[in-house]
């Protein structure tokens, strides 16, 4: 039976119960500030917008002159990676 009871600190994960992170993007749509865990810093962080052709209907390709080329993020043809239907019940 599971101990339900006992919580875990998702910092043990780590060693000495903290993370780092390096060179990320990061973007705060609503123009606030940027609030960071504590446990974890970022060695290179970089700040910009990603310029998502479509966020809100779900196309999260990149426009140019996104922020992202910051970090080396190079796109993929996302055409040929992952599922695709076959016939009418592919799943």
């Amino acid at each position: 039976m599971a101990d339900t009871n006992r919580k875990r600190d998702k910092s043990q994960n780590f060693h000495g119960g903290s993370f780092s992170i390096f060179n990320n993007l990061y973007f705060n749509a609503s123009g606030g500030a940027l609030q960071f865990n504590p446990d974890a810093t970022d060695g290179a962080p970089k700040f910009g917008n990603p310029l998502f052709q479509n966020e809100p209907g779900g196309n999260y390709t990149l426009q140019s002159g996104t922020a992202a080329t910051q970090i080396g993020f190079n796109p993929i043809d996302q055409a040929s990676i992952g599922l695709h239907p076959t016939g009418p019940q592919w799943y």
